[in-house]
Formats: C-alpha cells, structure tokens, sequence
C-alpha cells in the first residue's frame, strides 16, 4: 500500500497544473488535496468536474512538440487571433462594459400661442 503513497508524491497537484487520468487531460483546480484532486477536463465546463484520487493512475501531462507540419499560413493565425479576443471578451461576463445612467433630456416649457392654445392644437376659436 506505499507505492500508491509514493505515485502521489511525485505528482505535482498544483492548482492550475495539467495532468493525464481516465483517458485525456486535466486541469487540476482549486480544493485539490494531495489525497483527492478536483479536476476539469480541458475543453469542458464547470458541469464536467469531476474528483479523483491520485492512486487511479493520475499523471502528469505532456504533449508533442510543434512541427513543421503544424504550421500555418496567415489567414489561420489571423482566425486564432480573431477566436482568442472572441473568447476573451465574452469570459468578461456582464461586468464588461458597466452601463452608464441613462439621462433624459431636460423638458422645455410648452409655450402658448397668442389665443391660449398650445403649440401644433387649433384653437377653439376660428377666423
């Protein structure tokens, strides 16, 4: 029962750090414990946390190195540009933009006319 002890150890659990279990790769997030880690799928919401204990196989994750085939042309790098402030502006929820009072002009008088009446009424009397 130490190795599992000892697999724990070695894993950084850091908040925000990245690890591999069940499959695909996580984000391990705020509430982990060397003992049981709260983690988030990379790609999914807050619906699809799920908990883990370390000795279930929980690993660092890792990933490839960039090729040369990875690379692209212009208008790729200008559509993940385009996608990153897309999904930065609306992770500012509606805090984003603090709305301004909304001020009414102020109301002029209405001015009578020489019979009494007010402006665009007939008056009753008729010439």
């Amino acid at each position: 029962m130490t190795a599992p002890a000892t697999a724990s150890a070695q894993l950084d659990v850091a908040v925000g750090s990245l690890v591999r279990a069940r499959g695909r790769e996580w984000v391990v997030l705020p509430g982990t414990t060397p003992e049981f880690l709260l983690l988030q799928p990379l790609g999914g919401g807050q619906d699809d946390v799920v908990g883990v204990f370390p000795d279930e196989g929980v690993e660092p994750a890792t990933f490839p190195l960039p090729g040369r085939r990875d690379l692209g042309d212009a208008a790729s790098s200008d559509l993940l540009r385009t996608a990153l402030r897309v999904g930065f502006s609306s992770s500012a929820g509606p805090f984003r933009f603090p709305r301004r009072p909304v001020r009414q002009p102020p109301q002029l008088p209405v001015r009578a006319t020489a019979d009494g009446a007010a402006p665009g009424h007939r008056s009753a009397t008729y010439r």
